[in-house]
């Protein structure tokens, strides 16, 4: 394993991770969570350590199963897209219809959230992707010069 690499990779999918999640829950989603408060924290009372922890967790997971599910016969893009919709069935698509059979979430927040974290995981699966992309081979010294 290329620790350079891996670690790279760690800390952008951490930040990627972050970012899209502030983004999709704290902006898009916010008005469909007011209709459920009562499963929530208010924004003050956040425990800011463990959130990042388990974007920290979450991260390191994402980026070591992508080493081991590596496919180098396919085009670092394609690879990353693949991975990156696989991760979505387990970590979002698994927990929102779960939620949606629990919780009285309704199914419009739950829609919004598996879409919405499907292209961000998407997006993931291609950054890793592209960190991990095959180094091209350096061009042959021309026999003229």
């Amino acid at each position: 394993m290329n620790v350079k690499r891996f670690l790279m990779a760690l800390v952008a999918v951490f930040l990627g991770a972050y970012v899209l999640g502030f983004l999709i829950h704290f902006k898009l989603l916010a008005q469909d969570y007011v209709f459920i408060p009562s499963l929530l924290r208010d924004p003050s009372t956040i425990i800011m350590p463990y959130f990042w922890l388990g974007y920290l967790g979450f991260a390191l997971g994402f980026v070591w199963l992508y080493t081991k599910a590596l496919d180098t016969t396919k085009t670092w893009f394609r690879e990353g897209l693949r991975f990156g919709a696989c991760v979505w069935l387990m970590a979002s698509a698994c927990p929102w219809l779960v939620a949606l059979a629990l919780q009285p979430i309704g199914r419009r927040l739950a829609a919004r959230g598996m879409a919405s974290e499907f292209f961000g995981y998407l997006l993931l699966g291609a950054l890793a992707a592209g960190i991990y992309r095959k180094e091209k081979a350096p061009a042959a010294k021309s026999a003229a010069a």
